[in-house]
């Protein structure tokens, strides 16, 4: 199976057929090499920064694995729509052989991407404030993965191996969250009081001082 079944919704993919004009289908270049490129950057790239922040052990892993997560989203769901935008502008067709014009399943296709990409930048982002000890954080991981699961589950009888992929990933990162990410009581109590110090006046104007 070719990796643009991975990394592409289903119905983004233009065939390899002639084309009713002549013209030929031929895939977007190198967007699977660019994707997975982009996993490898997010992987390395996290790990050294969560362990600059002073992350180690199993929860180095587990918010390492997190951010993976959200840089996946984030780059599986932007080939999908720059997928998509160079099918349309080469006028390709879709795998039930119809062309690729800008209508409402061109459309829904596009904001199915944009919706998760936000949602993945979102978790990415989440992951670095609870390296640094944000308390809310870890909340708001769990909602946008909760976001995304409600988003791809109900795609699964449509397409089963990218609805199960994207779903199993989430649930996966929802339980590494829930279960592994938790606050220890000391680092409760240090983030609380980073959130009291910063929201005080009269701290806020010492330190500027």
């Amino acid at each position: 199976m070719a990796l643009r079944h991975f990394v592409v919704y289903p119905g983004s993919v233009a065939r390899d057929e002639p084309h009713p004009q002549g013209l030929t289908n031929a895939p977007m270049p190198h967007i699977d090499q660019v994707v997975l490129a982009l996993l490898l950057l997010g992987l390395i790239g996290s790990a050294v920064d969560h362990w600059r922040r002073g992350q180690r052990g199993w929860r180095l892993a587990g918010i390492v694995f997190v951010s993976l997560y959200g840089v996946g989203l984030v780059a599986m769901l932007a080939a999908h729509c720059v997928d998509i935008l160079y099918n349309l502008i080469l006028a390709n067709r879709s795998f039930d052989g119809s062309p690729f014009t800008y209508n409402w399943r061109t459309y829904s296709l596009l904001l199915f991407g944009v919706l998760i990409i936000e949602r993945g930048a979102r978790v990415l982002w989440a992951t670095r404030r609870l390296a640094v000890g944000d308390s809310r954080a870890r909340a708001e991981i769990l909602r946008n993965a909760g976001i995304v699961l409600a988003i791809t589950l109900p795609t699964i009888p449509i397409h089963a191996f990218f609805g199960v992929l994207i779903s199993v990933w989430t649930s996966l990162a929802l339980l590494v969250t829930a279960l592994g990410l938790r606050f220890k009581g000391s680092e409760l109590l240090r983030s609380d009081a980073s959130d009291f110090n910063n929201s005080d006046p009269l701290i806020q104007s010492a330190q500027r001082l």
